[in-house]
């Protein structure tokens, strides 16, 4: 720029990226500010189990295998001490409508009015370039009264502290976090997917995987007849061929290695262990 104050070369701030020399490596790190052997709350992989599919007739609940990935599908943030909180009013931004009857650590807060509850976190997240942090409750954990917000962060460049955000469904009710209920759910997703798929609508009849379309058509004809079958007592149990990785002809899934058909997930777990 040339003028009064003379002349300046246009500079360029480039933000330090420590991912940046291990693009084909998944990082996704929590970078604490106590130790978290400290903190009032613990991360670990989100568990398989639901008490509400426990429940269900021989936990048949369990036999849908995209319940069961979705369960396992990230990291989840667990209270150490029961949190007990009431909402007394939902329409106004004042704090003093969210009262706590337990609240350990100050874990949870009234910080946005409007019936929300907060839930500030002593870490950072940080994950790979390129990579975003979906944050918000667990899949298929329900907590009476109370329903998870959710929130995309793009964790690879954002320094900004974490929080998790719940919305009040009842007013003057007691809502609990036991230790057994995560208050917060979170993993990373590549943030440019979404916008590179392209949705299409397409007729049966004019799809170009024929094979695949009689598989479907084979499935259909075989569900509706296992379910006559079910009502007679002629069968017992499921049909297992989704969660076998199989198609009705017992054709398998044609993908392998990191692609490959799962049905169950483990995820890395450090414990308290700090790098």
């Amino acid at each position: 720029m040339n003028g009064f104050f003379g002349s300046f070369a246009k500079k360029e701030i480039i933000m330090y990226n420590p991912f940046k020399k291990k693009k084909n490596e998944k990082v996704f790190e929590l970078v604490w500010s106590v130790d978290p052997k400290d903190a009032a709350f613990e991360v670990k992989p989100m568990r398989l189990q639901r008490d509400w599919m426990d429940k269900t007739n021989l936990k048949y609940a369990y036999r849908c295998l995209p319940l069961n990935i979705a369960n396992q599908h990230g990291w989840a943030v667990y209270p150490k001490k029961e949190i007990v909180v009431r909402c007394k009013r939902d329409d106004r931004l004042i704090q003093e409508d969210i009262e706590f009857s337990a609240n350990p650590d100050a874990l949870g807060l009234s910080h946005f009015g409007y019936g929300t509850l907060t839930f500030a976190m002593h870490f950072t997240p940080r994950v790979s370039e390129g990579y975003s942090l979906w944050i918000g409750g667990a899949p298929n954990h329900f907590i009476n009264g109370i329903t998870p917000m959710t929130g995309m962060y793009e964790a690879d460049w954002g320094p900004f502290s974490a929080t998790m955000n719940w919305k009040f469904t009842r007013k003057n009710f007691d809502v609990r976090f036991t230790p057994d209920d995560p208050f917060c759910f979170m993993f990373p997703i590549k943030r440019s997917d979404i916008e590179e798929f392209k949705l299409h609508n397409i007729m049966e009849a004019d799809y170009h995987d024929r094979t695949w379309i009689e598989q479907h058509h084979n499935w259909n004809d075989q569900r509706k007849q296992f379910g006559e079958d079910l009502k007679t007592g002629k069968v017992d149990g499921w049909q297992k061929h989704y969660f076998q990785g199989k198609m009705v002809d017992g054709t398998k899934c044609p993908y392998t290695g990191s692609d490959r058909h799962r049905t169950s997930l483990k995820l890395n777990d450090p414990g308290t262990k700090l790098k």
